[in-house]
């Protein structure tokens, strides 16, 4: 099979993944600390696997710079978490995740070209247009104001730790750059842990694992400017429509509508 098909069923596995558990951590009264117990959990599920594949695999390791990579990934995201938090406590999750991912793919495929020499067709471009206008549709409306910045700097954050791991996934086994960008996260999540928040946190854990999993293994694969507008909008039609029909997010409901209609149609196009 083709690598960028591998790459984009992988990748359309891993959007699903991460539009469920995003919608998990909405609806935690603390998202925050939902996400300080999860992801070191997902860490301690994942280090006996990565020890025996390790060892299978004749005790691999990274280049010099997939370490500094994953330590700066690993930063990024835990940055990531506290703004995402802070936004899905001022927004609505329909409005909030659209904004957020489909900032993303725009600047994770200007990243591609700009800094790793990706080249796109005209058609792309014309993507990515699209994708900009889906964003402006279903930005927060008057209502969650404050939800706005916070969203767009999730949007920056996720195309920033995309672009590292699209290069770090070069430096050794995907397997073994994933596990020690958790280890980083880990290490940054923890003063923010709470044991209440631990039952709320194990689907948060496997679901977000197995996505994360699946997005570091499409960008062994195919490139950073395919694989990210795929994973990161194809799950905004999950959000929205949850988002409006299960959790009642009425507000400014044509302009969310046609934004992710907008969204889904720059992604089909960007990955044509």
């Amino acid at each position: 099979m083709d690598p960028v098909t591998v790459g984009v069923t992988f990748a359309l596995g891993s959007a699903a993944l991460n539009a469920t558990w995003n919608l998990r951590l909405k609806m935690a009264p603390d998202p925050l600390r939902v996400a300080a117990v999860a992801f070191p959990l997902i860490t301690l599920l994942a280090s006996p696997l990565v020890l025996v594949a390790w060892l299978s695999a004749g005790r691999p390791g990274l280049d010099p710079g997939g370490w500094v990579l994953a330590a700066v990934s690993g930063a990024v995201q835990v940055g990531y978490l506290h703004v995402l938090s802070r936004a899905y406590q001022r927004g609505d999750i329909s409005s909030v995740y659209p904004t957020a991912r489909g900032t993303a793919p725009v600047i994770a495929v200007l990243l591609g070209v700009a800094v790793l020499g990706e080249r796109l067709q005209p058609l792309h471009w014309i993507a990515v247009a699209i994708l900009v206008a889906g964003v402006w549709l279903v930005r927060p409306g008057a209502a969650s104001r404050a939800a706005l910045v916070p969203a767009l700097v999730v949007g920056v954050l996720i195309a920033g730790y995309s672009a590292l791991d699209r290069l770090g996934v070069q430096a050794g086994p995907w397997w073994l750059y994933g596990w020690l960008v958790l280890a980083v996260m880990t290490a940054g999540l923890l003063p923010s842990a709470r044991r209440p928040t631990d039952r709320a946190a194990v689907p948060v854990a496997v679901l977000a694992g197995a996505s994360y999993s699946l997005v570091l293994a499409a960008l062994s694969v195919a490139p950073l400017a395919i694989v990210a507008p795929v994973r990161l909008v194809a799950g905004t039609v999950l959000v929205s429509g949850w988002g409006v029909l299960r959790l009642g997010e009425h507000d400014r409901l044509p302009q969310k509508l046609a934004g992710a209609v907008a969204l889904a149609t720059g992604v089909v196009l960007l990955a044509a």
